[in-house]
C-alpha cells in the first residue's frame, strides 16, 4: 500500500479538528485523484454523497450535546430570502 498523500492527510487533520466541511472538500479531491478501476464505482457513489451533502444534523462533542445542536449550513441559499428594513437594522445592531 502506498503512503498517504497530502489530501489524505488533510482529511485526517480536518476530522481531528472537527472541521467537517473542510474534510468533505479534501475527501472529494481524494476521490477525484484515485484513478484505479477497482474503486471507481465506490468513489463515484461517495463523491456524489460528499458533493450533494445531506440535511442531517452533525454531531457535536459529547460535552456540548446537552446544550445545543449543530447543523451544517454550507448549503444555505441566502438569495432565497428577503431582508426587510427592520431585520437589517437588527442585524447591524448585533454586529
Amino acid at each position: 500500500m502506498a503512503g498517504l498523500d497530502n489530501n489524505m492527510l488533510s482529511v485526517i487533520e480536518c476530522l481531528a479538528k472537527n472541521k467537517i466541511q473542510d474534510a468533505k472538500n479534501a475527501a472529494i479531491v481524494c476521490c477525484k485523484n484515485d484513478t484505479t478501476k477497482k474503486n471507481a464505482a465506490n468513489l463515484n457513489y461517495y463523491q456524489k454523497l460528499l458533493e450533494n451533502g445531506n440535511s442531517t444534523f452533525m454531531e457535536l462533542p459529547p460535552n456540548l450535546q446537552a446544550y445545543m445542536s449543530l447543523e451544517d449550513v454550507s448549503g444555505f441559499r441566502e438569495d432565497r430570502y428577503y431582508v426587510g428594513e427592520k431585520q437589517q437594522k437588527l442585524y447591524i445592531r448585533f454586529l
